[in-house]
């Protein structure tokens, strides 16, 4: 068995404080905390292939892409981090190209994921108990699809054990 992942990833993060400097802005968006709001994008490409060789047992195709391994994956995001990390917002669009969700096997094809676009947004804020914060997402996608993991919601307190003052939420996190 022969495993191939290769690629580039391309990551840029930087705060918007420079935008309130702006002249020709008016003066309520001048007033905007631009130094607590932040762009974040990322985007890779990626090449996979595995080659199960006489290791092909019941599955369909002896050589054929990583199995959730996206040729591309992109985001760009916008976060707004409060100066003491108590409150955090990120509005998050993600979009990430066809992968094989399912492998065939006994004869029957690979079932693939097709591409869609999605977009999040997530709002924290710090609980006044130590180390707690409550954190309250939703998404949309362009076309609905039945989502694996943990449902949208509000309500979801934990607690961290390490430092709990500021968090962020990468811009290359997919679902």
């Amino acid at each position: 068995m022969e495993l191939g992942n290769n690629g580039i990833e391309l990551d840029v993060y930087k705060s918007l404080a420079e935008v309130g400097r702006l002249s020709w802005l008016p003066g309520f968006a001048q007033r905007l905390p631009w130094q607590d709001i932040y762009f974040g994008a990322n985007y890779a490409r990626i090449d996979s292939e595995i080659d199960l060789g006489e290791s092909q047992g019941i599955q369909t195709n002896a050589q054929r892409p990583l199995q959730g391994q996206s040729k591309y994956v992109g985001n760009a995001s916008i976060s707004y981090q409060h100066p003491e990390g108590r409150t955090e917002a990120t509005l998050l669009f993600n979009v990430f190209g066809e992968r094989i969700s399912r492998v065939g096997v006994n004869g029957l094809p690979d079932v693939y994921e097709q591409p869609f676009n999605q977009l999040d947004f997530t709002l924290a804020h710090q609980l006044p108990w130590d180390g707690w914060r409550m954190r309250c997402s939703s998404y949309a996608s362009a076309i609905r699809r039945r989502r694996s993991g943990p449902s949208p919601g509000c309500g979801d307190a934990s607690r961290s054990t390490g430092d709990a003052s500021r968090s962020s939420s990468s811009p290359g996190a997919t679902t």
